[in-house]
């Protein structure tokens, strides 16, 4: 199947289009969850998503951004938030519409500080750490892993959790290098 807008080769299972952002128009109905079933904060970043593109989504496709797993994860973030980090990634075309890629808005938005916190209200951790992180990019962060790999332990990706479970749930202490508070 190729893209309508770029003419890219696009796998069956595709969405959207990897190159240009355009959505993949389907020639045949697929299995949808019905739309009064998508939880009303998907709905929410649904509508963030038209306002930040321009677009307006049609019912098939509101269905399928509803089922992308970056929908849910920037779902349970605060929306001030959602709209500064679209607004920083997307990209506008010449008719004044914009291409915002759902996977770039997720990692952006975690790069975005929280405005109604003043310290860091969400912090990077690992399972096998012992400090937590403003930053997935934290020298601390990286020269902990290292040591961990030099010692022949398992490393992990890094989380991003709240705080409080990271000094409550996990018993983490603040990173010495980047000093999260």
């Amino acid at each position: 199947m190729k893209c309508s807008g770029c003419s890219s080769e696009l796998k069956d299972n595709f969405n959207f289009c990897p190159v240009c952002g355009k959505s993949v128009q389907l020639t045949q109905p697929s299995p949808l969850i019905p739309l009064q079933e998508i939880p009303e904060r998907y709905l929410v970043v649904a509508k963030e998503f038209e306002e930040l593109t321009n677009l307006k989504l049609t019912q098939d496709q509101l269905l399928r951004f509803a089922q992308l797993d970056e929908v849910g994860k920037l779902s349970v973030n605060d929306s001030e938030r959602r709209k500064k980090a679209g607004e920083k990634v997307r990209i506008k075309n010449a008719d004044g519409t914009y291409v915002l890629h759902i996977g770039t808005w997720l990692s952006e938005m975690y790069d975005t500080p929280d405005a109604t916190n003043e310290t860091t209200s969400r912090v990077w951790i690992t399972p096998g750490g012992i400090k937590y992180h403003t930053s997935r990019d934290c020298k601390g962060l990286s020269d902990g892993q290292a040591y961990a790999s030099w010692k022949g332990k398992d490393t992990y990706n890094p989380q991003f959790v709240t705080r409080k479970d990271a000094q409550w749930f996990h018993g983490k202490k603040a990173c010495d290098v980047c000093k999260p508070g």
